[in-house]
């Protein structure tokens, strides 16, 4: 029986196991390619995505210089406090501002504010006059979307503001309101192609770009006080030094709690000033992408597609490994923490913003796919060792070598000391020849169970009967101390068993022998097959 279980597990690992190694590749490809387009498509798997990917910019964007080139002049709550009304701003205020600025030779300059209704008359002819004289590059703040002006409201901004200087506003948000791409323009309704503000102020500065929708860089602030742009309140610039604005491109726009305020990637980290940015502050930063030629450093989706083949391979292996499932699963969290961590360090020292949602997912399935196929093989083992063993030796022992297979003896043959029991009924053959078979086997079958429950009962294992006979192993599959003691206690209960199984047939008139038992310990060989090599100890035991 012995030799018959393991050359089945021998069979059993070369089936199966041998393309383990082709396995786990294919797991690991198809868990990528799946991770990848489930995150593509499915939308809480993208926004989840998303999500983490806003947290690393808020968290790790590397810190910047303040960029020399743009300059942010702000409507503040000091600069409102001069006026009698806060809406819309003091036209002549404004007015009088862009004379200031021309006069500090500003290389373009971008105004954040709708002039969509009027004020006080004169005061707009003021702003209009200067608008219209200013010789250096002035984009004014534009928009036709109906949610934001009234057909009253446009057809005064349209007269108001001169159809050259006209630049749209519009943020480019996602589902969630949040700001994420550059607006590189439209059509409008008169036939005019309008560019954003960026844009054109970038184009004013002789920087060509192109009219696409492209993500925002946003950029990391110097340190922990200052803004990531040089910002100065509009009521100060007149006594401000020139050099602070000459050659600058300015903007200017309001810097007013819940005014023009609009929620970015920020967000995820910081509340507030610091999450919701000033419309004319994300300008700035879509302005000094393109002045720079510089792109989001979002990583492409086939950067991540051979992150999560990496990880899927890792995942494939950890659901193979030989350790137990907490272990393995304690180990994918760490690589997926360490990957995590590995992603915003590259991303903090410059690198790419990879995405952590594809690789993560590609190892969990890679893990639970390869668990899922050792996992069936297993149980086909557990199962048949179960099936097998359970008749032959006892359920504790059962137990340990599906706990613990290397427990068992070796598969390809084991060198060591075992006892060996053997049992014979005496007249068995002249018994059985004078009574029916059909109680031939009742008796038989009975007696058998017994024995066997002893073996069982003091850590053998029935090998074998053969008719009447017994044939018992002692330490063999596994390990058994003290195996030539524990034998002679069973061939004891044994002798006491078949004494007074013998009395009770006999008293049935069922002529049952006595049970003569030998045991015998040394070295054989077990494995493949079985066989006694040399005798070292002899105990008998008779009944």
């Amino acid at each position: 029986m012995i030799a018959r279980v393991l050359a089945w597990i021998a069979k059993f690992k070369k089936g199966p196991a041998a393309k383990l190694p082709l396995v786990p590749a294919i797991v690991a490809v198809a868990s990528a390619l799946l991770a990848s387009a489930a995150v593509n498509n499915l939308t809480f798997l993208a926004n989840a995505n998303q999500f983490i990917a806003d947290g690393e910019t808020a968290a790790f964007t590397p810190p910047e210089a303040q960029d020399p080139d743009i300059v942010i002049v702000a409507i503040t709550e000091d600069t409102l406090a001069q006026f009698a009304y806060r809406a819309p701003v003091d036209r002549q205020f404004l007015a009088d501002l862009l004379i200031v600025l021309a006069g500090k030779a500003p290389r373009a300059i971008g105004i954040d504010l709708l002039f969509d209704q009027p004020t006080e008359p004169a005061k707009d002819d003021a702003l209009k006059r200067v608008l219209a004289s200013l010789k250096l590059p002035v984009f004014i703040a534009y928009t036709q979307a109906d949610n934001v002006v009234s057909p009253d409201q446009k057809a005064y901004l349209d007269s108001f503001v001169p159809a050259e200087k006209r630049a749209l506003v519009t943020l480019a948000e996602d589902q969630f309101d949040v700001a994420r791409w550059i607006y590189p323009g439209e059509t409008t309704r008169d036939g005019r192609y309008v560019m954003g503000l960026s844009r054109a102020l970038a184009e004013a500065a002789g920087v060509k770009t192109r009219p696409e929708q492209v993500p925002i860089l946003w950029h990391g602030r110097p340190n922990e006080t200052d803004p990531a742009f040089r910002e100065f309140p509009a009521h100060a610039v007149k006594v401000l030094p020139m050099d602070w604005f000459k050659d600058k491109i300015v903007l200017i726009g309001s810097d007013i709690t819940l005014v023009d305020r609009h929620r970015t990637p920020f967000m995820t980290v910081f509340s507030g000033g610091e999450g919701m940015l000033p419309g004319v502050t994300i300008q700035a930063h879509a302005l000094a992408q393109l002045l720079h030629s510089r792109s989001a450093p979002i990583a492409s989706w086939q950067a991540d597609l051979a992150i999560g083949l990496a990880l899927g391979g890792l995942g494939a292996v950890l659901g193979l490994a030989p350790w137990p499932i907490a272990a393995r699963v304690g180990a994918g969290l760490v690589l997926v923490l360490i990957t995590w961590a590995g992603g915003a360090a590259l991303f903090y020292q410059g690198g790419p913003l990879v995405g952590l949602v594809t690789p993560s997912l590609s190892l969990a399935l890679s893990f639970f796919a390869m668990e899922a196929v050792s996992g069936s093989e297993a149980r086909a083992q557990r199962e048949f060792i179960k099936g097998v063993f359970s008749h032959h030796v006892a359920p504790e022992v059962v137990k340990q070598i599906i706990n613990d297979p290397a427990k068992m003896t070796s598969l390809e043959g084991e060198r060591r000391t075992m006892t060996f029991l053997f049992t014979d009924v005496a007249d068995f053959t002249t018994m059985s020849e004078n009574i029916e078979s059909k109680e031939v086997a009742r008796v038989l079958n009975a007696y058998l169970e017994g024995m066997t429950d002893i073996v069982q009962k003091h850590g053998g294992m029935v090998d074998k009967f053969i008719g009447d006979s017994v044939f018992a192993i002692f330490n063999a599959p596994i390990d058994l101390p003290d195996h030539a003691k524990a034998a002679v206690k069973c061939a004891l209960e044994m002798d006491r068993f078949s004494f007074r199984f013998s009395q009770e047939q006999n008293a049935r008139g069922i002529p049952f022998g006595r049970t003569r038992m030998g045991i015998h310990t040394g070295t054989a060989v077990v494995g493949i097959s079985v066989r006694a090599c040399a005798t070292t100890t002899r105990h008998q035991a008779t009944p």
